[in-house]
């Protein structure tokens, strides 16, 4: 049976969608848009957690109407609940990035791979030194019309990671 994390945002409300999508033993992680602190304390709970339950995957998930990312993008009426200023500060930069790239209208996947993506590389490194065996990492977005889960690679949508020979 595959075991399974998933770090979630509490708003989006995936835990029966993830749940009937991917079987197995899943165990979650929440945090408001993903916005997770992966300070010491933090890492090695996770470690723990890892290895008591002998998981084997983790995929960061937000939805793409996450409440959260959506007013980062936008309004910015939550950046001054605690702890959510740095989320909404690297929200603007990537904002910014890839206003030269994409719409205006459909900055808010491209903004959602790359946190997302940074996610996964911050905990990948963290976790690098503690684990023996290799654990699968992804991320995903949540299309919620569709009721479909895509992987997706902001390294492929970047600019700036663009070679141009």
């Amino acid at each position: 049976m595959t075991k399974h994390l998933y770090f979630i945002c509490p708003t989006d409300f995936l835990e029966t969608a993830i749940n009937n999508a991917f079987k197995g033993e899943n165990y979650f992680v929440t945090s408001l848009g993903n916005s997770i602190s992966l300070d010491t304390d933090e890492v090695e709970e996770i470690h723990a957690l890892i290895e008591t339950k002998q998981i084997r995957c983790i995929t960061f998930v937000l939805s793409d109407d996450n409440q959260i990312v959506l007013d980062a993008v936008n309004n910015q009426n939550f950046c001054d609940l605690r702890g959510m200023s740095s989320l909404y500060d690297d929200i603007e930069r990537e904002k910014t990035s890839v206003k030269s790239l994409w719409q205006e209208s459909s900055l808010v996947v491209p903004i959602l791979s790359h946190h997302l993506n940074a996610k996964r590389k911050e905990l990948k490194a963290k976790l690098s030194h503690w684990l023996i065996d290799d654990i699968a990492m992804n991320t995903k977005i949540y299309r919620r019309q569709s009721g479909v889960f895509n992987e997706f690679h902001t390294d492929l949508c970047r600019l700036d990671f663009a070679c141009s020979n």
